[in-house]
């Protein structure tokens, strides 16, 4: 039997609908840029990737996000991010998953870039990937925000 014709993976999928769930973790924004390989570059024996096309979706815990909208369920998204262009393009991809501003719960902090995984492709294959991100942990004052919120909004979901 097909998962996907299976009562108990319905019933399961189904569950999902309208819960109200909190994510929290690292929010990133996973970008992709295609092109094609024609030569190696006279620098280094490296391809020289032309780009085609370039996208954007929500990485990490933006991810669990747009999978559990997929699923039907309302999702509250808890985490930090930059005050970059990547934040921005972030929070436009939530919101096009049905997010509205009282469902981010995003802290935006302007010393600290919002995490960026950048996958590079030729052809169906992956060239290389580049990451923006900070590995420090976020100070005392910010947790303390965060649990805030978090405890502000827990009760309702």
């Amino acid at each position: 039997m097909k998962i996907e014709t299976n009562p108990n993976f319905q019933e399961l999928i189904h569950r999902f609908q309208d819960q109200r769930i909190l994510v929290i973790g690292d929010f990133m924004l996973d970008e992709y840029i295609f092109g094609q390989v024609e030569r190696i570059s006279p620098e280094a024996p490296v391809p020289v990737v032309e780009e085609r096309n370039r996208n954007w979706v929500p990485g990490g815990a933006g991810n669990v996000v747009s999978n559990l909208r997929s699923l039907g369920a309302k999702v509250t998204a808890c985490g930090v991010i930059g005050s970059d262009i990547e934040a921005v393009k972030l929070t436009d991809k939530l919101n096009s998953l049905g997010l509205i501003k009282e469902d981010l719960q995003l802290i935006e902090l302007i010393d600290r870039p919002t995490t960026r995984k950048t996958r590079i492709l030729a052809g169906n294959q992956q060239i290389c990937r580049l990451d923006l991100e900070n590995h420090n942990p976020i100070d005392h004052q910010i947790r303390s925000e965060l649990l805030n919120r978090i405890q502000s909004i827990i009760s309702n979901v």
